[in-house]
């Protein structure tokens, strides 16, 4: 207790914290989203490298404000525990444009005129888009992502 008392409050935080990185480096780890959830982008460039995955994408664009995209969401969020090889996101499409990006993307063979919109995205383009949330359609358009 003596060799404690030696250093100050600051100090002895410091050394408990770098007792335990040294025990679990794992806490220094980049965060990353849990198997089988939803992912929440916010920035241009995630968006870029979801609309271009080569692993099969579901990127839901919603609306703050929109309570149909509420609805769609509650829906959405059961999807990963149901189809663990697909990546699930979800983005605020007005605020990343994403209306655009499908656009310019697809070189304008999918539109999106409102929200919610489904962007399906397969071996690193753009394979279908949905505008609603239908579960029944979702869900086939999921299944017609996992086939070869």
């Amino acid at each position: 207790m003596g060799v404690f008392m030696k250093f100050s409050h600051k100090s002895r935080i410091f050394l408990f914290v770098t007792i335990l990185i040294k025990h679990d480096p794992r806490l220094l780890a980049h965060p990353t989203v849990p198997p089988h959830q939803v992912e929440e982008v916010t920035m241009m460039d995630e968006l870029f490298k979801h609309l271009s995955s080569q692993k099969p994408t579901v990127i839901m664009g919603f609306m703050n404000h929109c309570s149909h995209c509420k609805t769609v969401s509650k829906f959405f969020e059961t999807l990963p525990q149901k189809y663990n090889k697909i990546n699930f996101v979800v983005v605020n499409g007005p605020k990343l444009s994403l209306h655009k990006e499908v656009a310019k993307l697809s070189e304008n063979n999918f539109k999106i005129p409102g929200y919610p919109s489904l962007v399906f995205i397969k071996n690193g383009k753009i394979s279908d888009v949905q505008i609603g949330g239908n579960p029944k359609a979702i869900e086939e358009k999921i299944k017609t992502l996992l086939k070869k």
